[in-house]
């Protein structure tokens, strides 16, 4: 009996806190990682970090200088507010939007992955390679590295900003 007169409280405690976690604030795209923890991943030189103006959606953007690429090239970041949902339905639809964006090229589902991320290979001087990966926190793009780099600073994104 005493079970069930707690269950009122504790339905009156929820709804007095909102019922549901605020969700945080996403962090700055140029504040996802350190230049030092990036250099490590991507084994060539990176001088600095630039944010630069948001669009198409995005929440916030970055540029990390590369000297020895051209700026088509270089590493950049691009967070988004979370998707709808986190699946490969939903990853083929932002991946199909990105597609556009670069030039009709194809993509691949990466498999084995903790998260659903698309690969976008990249052409030269056309569009570089892409990664788009879903977390329940934010949508993350990054260009200009090589998939096995890509993957690993997004796993060091993960475990920093404990995004799933």
């Amino acid at each position: 009996m005493k079970a069930l007169s707690v269950l009122p409280v504790l339905a009156l405690l929820l709804l007095g806190c909102g019922g549901s976690p605020q969700q945080a604030a996403l962090p700055k795209a140029s504040a996802l990682l350190a230049l030092e923890a990036i250099q490590e991943i991507v084994q060539e030189p990176v001088r600095k970090v630039t944010p630069v103006a948001a669009g198409r959606n995005e929440k916030s953007a970055c540029i990390f200088t590369m000297p020895a690429r051209a700026e088509i090239q270089m590493l950049h970041f691009y967070l988004y507010d979370p998707a709808p949902a986190q699946d490969i339905p939903q990853l083929q639809i932002i991946a199909g939007e990105w597609q556009e964006h670069n030039a009709g090229a194809g993509y691949e589902i990466l498999q084995g992955t903790s998260v659903p991320m698309a690969w976008f290979p990249g052409e030269t001087g056309v569009y570089p390679a892409t990664t788009i990966a879903l977390f329940r926190q934010a949508t993350l793009v990054l260009t200009g590295v090589s998939q096995e780099h890509a993957k690993s600073l997004i796993y060091q994104i993960m475990l920093q900003h404990n995004w799933n």
